[in-house]
């Protein structure tokens, strides 16, 4: 069996891609060159003689995760292969949001036929450099490890949204003076959250907190922290100090004690 994804066949390809079939453990793993959308691709397959492959050849499908396509022999019992496909790491703003596009592309509208993202809703850019991410209210269930790489990020608003948890690489985006995350189903932050300095407004009230790490209490230029209506008893003494030493605007709930 050989199976390949033909730059005939799917127009965001610049060449054929194969894929290496393992015919003992019935797999088969294709390795992207170059970032695009996994959301439709046609693969041509091609089996022995007189064999049914479902899905079919040249059918579009999703592969963000495992595939699973049946091959049916004449003679034969069908056998299951697993398609895994993986593909570059993101080296422009334009390829990273293409990653959040196919972990939201239920609710994103986005023409990734648009080279330049001017059309895309909610990108702000500069050159092609992101300056700002605003989709709030659009039902958004994933903040991708691939945002992290958007050094010019300096406002994300993601409020009233279904997120629930964040990737490490969040800390890397050291420019963000602006992170609304308020509404969200968040449970927990990364400690690299400590890594965000250059913070000054930080809402994250209105999810379901239990806890906060001590390294919020580097970001030193935050002017407003709102950390209320969670379910937090307790926050870290570091939280508290950003409002005495600092002049932060530090919002609890009644009853939120600070703790060494």
């Amino acid at each position: 069996m050989s199976f390949v994804f033909r730059a005939a066949e799917n127009p965001e390809l610049s060449e054929d891609v194969v894929g290496v079939v393992d015919q003992e453990n019935y797999t088969v793993t294709v390795t992207f060159p170059e970032v695009v959308s996994h959301l439709s691709l046609k693969p041509t397959i091609k089996s022995s003689d007189g064999a049914s492959v479902s899905p079919a050849s040249e059918v579009p499908n999703n592969f963000t995760s495992d595939v699973r396509y049946l091959v049916a022999s004449q003679s034969g019992e069908p056998q299951q292969y697993t398609i895994s496909v993986t593909r570059a790491e993101p080296t422009t703003d334009r390829e990273s949001l293409i990653f959040f596009f196919d972990a939201n592309y239920r609710v994103l509208d986005w023409d990734l036929g648009d080279e330049t993202m001017n059309s895309w809703t909610g990108v702000t850019h500069e050159d092609g450099n992101v300056t700002r991410l605003e989709l709030s209210d659009s039902n958004i269930v994933s903040f991708t490890k691939e945002l992290g790489y958007l050094s010019h990020l300096e406002y994300i608003d993601l409020s009233s949204n279904k997120i629930s948890h964040f990737p490490e690489t969040i800390g890397q985006l050291t420019g963000l003076k602006t992170l609304l995350l308020n509404n969200n189903s968040l449970v927990g932050l990364p400690e690299t959250i400590g890594n965000l300095t250059n913070l000054e407004e930080f809402t994250l009230y209105s999810n379901s907190l239990t806890s906060v790490p001590v390294e919020v209490g580097n970001l030193i230029n935050l002017d407003y922290l709102v950390l209320s209506f969670n379910s937090l008893t307790t926050v870290p003494q570091e939280v508290c100090d950003l409002e005495t030493n600092y002049g932060t605007n530090v919002d609890l709930d009644e009853g939120v004690q600070c703790v060494e």
